[in-house]
C-alpha cells in the first residue's frame, strides 16, 4: 500500500555565471531553503537524493558527489544517492525519492540538483554535452539526424555556429522533423520562445530577463537552422532542490493542506493566423495590438503571442479563434 505524498518544501538560486560559487555552494543553498519551505530540520531528513550531470566532466569529480556537496548541512548519517541522467537528471532523482516515499522506506526526502557549467573552457564544455550521447557511434547518430525532416529544405543563406554543442543539431533535427510532420515553421517556433521570454521578465532566478518579440528572435544569430540564439539554453551554474514527504508526515507549519492564494492571472496563445475574436478586460500582442475591454477583432497575418492579464486579475472572457494554427 502506497502512501498520499506531497512536495513538501522548495528552493532554488538564481541561474546564471557565477564564478564565486561551487556545486557545493549552490546545493547547499537550494537545500537550506528547502528544508526552511517544508519547515524541517536537516536531521529530519531520511535519504538524499543528488543529481549532477557535468561536474565529472568538467572536475574529475565522479563519484560521492552528493556526499560532498551536502557535507555541510549536518543531514547526520544518512544514504546519499547519486543520480547522473543528462538533461533528466533532477527529474530522475524526484522519481527516486517519490518511490522512497511511497513505498514507506522514507519519511522525507531531500532531492538536491546543482551544476556549475560557465566556469570551465569552451572544450571542457562542448566535451561534457559530448559525453551525453553515444560517443562509439557518433557518426552513425550524426547521420541518423540526418534523415530527420529530410523533405525540409534549409534556406539557402543559413548560416551554422562553428562552436555549439552536439545537442544542438540534436535539437534543430527534431525541429525540422516537426516541420515535415505537421507544417510547423521557424516563426511558430519564435513565437512559443517569445512567449517564454515572457515569463523571464518575471522570474528574478531567470538567467536572462529580456523580452523578445518574435521578429528579434527570428533576425538574431544562427545556432543551426532552426534555431537562433534566444531559442537555445545557455550553459549555467544553478541550483534547486525540494523535499518529498508522506502527507502524515509534513510539518505543521508548511503550507500542505492549507488554502491556496489566488495569483495573478495571465494566459499565453500562440497564433499562425486567422482572425481573433476577444471579449474582456485589457490585452496586448507583442507586434503592437490592443484589445481594448470591448469585442474587438483583429486578423492576424503572421505568428503572434497574445498576453492576457498579467498584473490584474483575468476576470471573464471569451475568445474565438478561427482559421489559426
Amino acid at each position: 500500500m502506497t502512501s498520499p505524498i506531497a512536495v513538501t518544501g522548495t528552493g532554488m538560486t538564481r541561474f546564471g555565471k557565477q564564478p564565486n560559487e561551487t556545486v557545493a555552494s549552490l546545493a547547499a543553498f537550494a537545500a537550506s531553503a528547502a528544508l526552511v519551505d517544508a519547515g524541517l530540520a536537516s536531521s529530519d531528513i531520511d535519504v538524499v537524493v543528488f543529481a549532477n550531470s557535468t561536474q565529472g566532466a568538467m572536475d574529475g569529480q565522479h563519484g560521492i558527489r552528493g556526499q560532498l556537496a551536502l557535507a555541510g548541512l549536518d543531514l547526520g548519517i544518512v544514504p546519499v544517492i547519486n543520480v547522473e541522467n543528462a538533461c533528466c537528471s533532477s527529474t530522475t532523482a524526484l522519481h527516486v525519492a517519490t518511490a522512497y516515499v511511497r513505498s514507506g522506506m522514507a519519511r522525507h526526502v531531500l532531492v538536491v540538483g546543482s551544476e556549475v557549467m560557465t566556469q570551465a573552457s569552451p572544450d571542457a564544455i562542448l566535451a561534457a554535452f559530448e559525453g551525453s550521447w553515444d560517443v562509439a557511434h557518433r557518426e552513425e547518430g550524426i547521420a541518423r539526424l540526418a534523415e530527420w525532416g529530410k523533405g525540409i529544405t534549409v534556406p539557402a543563406d543559413a548560416v551554422e555556429l562553428a562552436s555549439r554543442t552536439v545537442f544542438m543539431d540534436i535539437y534543430a533535427s527534431f525541429a525540422r522533423d516537426h516541420m515535415a510532420r505537421f507544417g510547423s515553421t521557424a516563426e511558430q517556433f519564435a513565437a512559443v520562445s517569445s512567449k517564454n521570454h515572457m515569463h523571464s521578465v518575471h522570474n528574478p532566478n531567470a538567467q536572462f530577463q529580456k523580452p523578445f518579440t518574435v521578429d528579434e528572435i527570428l533576425g538574431s544569430k544562427q545556432v543551426i537552422w532552426p534555431l537562433t540564439v534566444p531559442m537555445c539554453s545557455p550553459v549555467s551554474d544553478g541550483a534547486a532542490a525540494a523535499v518529498v514527504s508522506t502527507l502524515a508526515n509534513a510539518a505543521s507549519n508548511s503550507d500542505i493542506g492549507k488554502p491556496a492564494v489566488a495569483a495573478p492571472a495571465t494566459a499565453y496563445l500562440v497564433l499562425s493566423g486567422g482572425t481573433l475574436n476577444y471579449t474582456g478586460g485589457a490585452a496586448s500582442i507583442d507586434r503592437g495590438f490592443t484589445l481594448s475591454t470591448a469585442t474587438s477583432t483583429i486578423n492576424i497575418a503572421n505568428p503572434v503571442t497574445l498576453t492576457m492579464g498579467g498584473a490584474t486579475s483575468l476576470g471573464a472572457f471569451t475568445l474565438t479563434v478561427t482559421g489559426a494554427g
